[in-house]
């Protein structure tokens, strides 16, 4: 399904797809360690400060590895966005599934320069043609993507060049920036994505023009799918006397079973991702960039959903709730300081605008 249409020109798509190749292909590009024999990669790292919301302060880094492949041998190729946090101390981008040399190779100033030649008010109205400052269309609520914390402007020349590496504030919530991403391959259209499987379902624009007692969901998308899911449970109401014998049906409500929901996510690369990353802070969005099927949903570290079933006792409502690692915070959902991953965005504004 597609979210927009020529949100870039296609030449500008294209160009900075081949630029992305080389973040992985070139032995110097930050990305090289990911390199895969027979397989083509394009990729960008980014290191940022780790903002969760827009008035976050926390001390900390993010560490994001943006990536997407292009004509997979198999056939299928995949989108991926992945983050994990408080990168800080740790100079290989702040874990193994990142780049060592994310924070050796900066042309932030470059990408500075960029936005203050695009200027405040066409770098804006191009952000906006990508979904900024909207809600997006998802069963699961996503926090929306951000150019400034007070209003619809860039305020300051500062905090416009900050906006082109994708600091100043910036926030875009990782689904959101998978959509974005997935113009670069696909002719400067942004694919929509979604979660509930649809036989033969088509590519759709998310926007157009863009540049030119029952046991119930408690959580995620049991809650979301929820009055999909549960059925009716079968009642009849009936008098009968001292003897137990029936002497009057007085009202009769038939069993319905509840609709099965099948979605997109594989099992085997959601299990994977998981396992690989289950005791770090972060998230996995994995996306076909050419249908918008999400194929992977991860947040880590998490909890056993099925504790929610029949209710938790208090001891182990406390434990989670007051692990600092934070389990019940659902990362993929929130937005976050993009950093150097959204100059691939600065640069395909800069190229559509001219």
């Amino acid at each position: 399904m597609l979210f927009r249409s020529n949100v870039f020109s296609s030449e500008s798509a294209n160009t900075v797809k081949n630029d992305l190749i080389q973040v992985v292909e070139n032995p110097e590009g930050t990305a090289n360690d990911m390199k895969v024999a027979g397989v083509t990669i394009a990729g960008k790292t980014g290191t940022d400060e780790l903002k969760t919301s827009s008035t976050d302060t926390e001390s900390g880094t993010l560490g994001w590895f943006d990536c997407f492949t292009v004509d997979y041998p198999s056939g299928r190729d995949m989108l991926i966005i992945s983050m994990v946090e408080n990168t800080q101390n740790n100079r290989d981008g702040g874990s193994h599934y990142l780049i060592k040399n994310a924070l050796i190779h900066s042309d932030n100033i470059f990408f500075g320069q960029a936005a203050m030649q695009i200027g405040s008010k066409a770098f804006c109205e191009s952000l906006d043609k990508l979904g900024f400052n909207e809600q997006i269309d998802f069963p699961l609520t996503l926090k929306k993507a951000q150019y400034s914390n007070s209003d619809k402007a860039i305020s300051t020349e500062k905090k416009l060049a900050d906006s082109g590496y994708g600091q100043g504030d910036i926030l875009v919530n990782p689904i959101h920036m998978a959509s974005i991403y997935s113009a670069f391959t696909n002719e400067g259209n942004m694919i929509k994505p979604y979660i509930e499987y649809k036989e033969d379902a088509k590519a759709e624009y998310l926007k157009e023009n863009v540049f030119s007692s029952s046991i119930i969901g408690k959580t995620g998308l049991e809650q979301a799918y929820e009055d999909t899911l549960r059925g009716i449970d079968g009642t009849e109401i009936y008098i009968i006397d001292e003897n137990g014998t029936r002497l009057k049906t007085l009202a009769i409500q038939d069993k319905k079973d509840g609709t099965d929901v099948k979605l997109t996510i594989d099992s085997n690369i959601q299990k994977q991702l998981y396992y690989q990353m289950k005791d770090d802070k972060g998230f996995f969005v994995v996306m076909e960039p050419k249908t918008g099927e999400l194929l992977a949903l991860v947040s880590t570290p998490s909890y056993d959903s099925n504790d929610f079933v029949l209710g938790l006792t208090n001891a182990q409502w406390d434990e989670l709730n007051s692990d600092e690692n934070k389990p019940l915070y659902n990362r993929f959902l929130q937005s976050y300081c993009p950093g150097s991953t959204f100059k691939s965005i600065t640069a395909a504004v800069g190229l559509t605008t001219g």
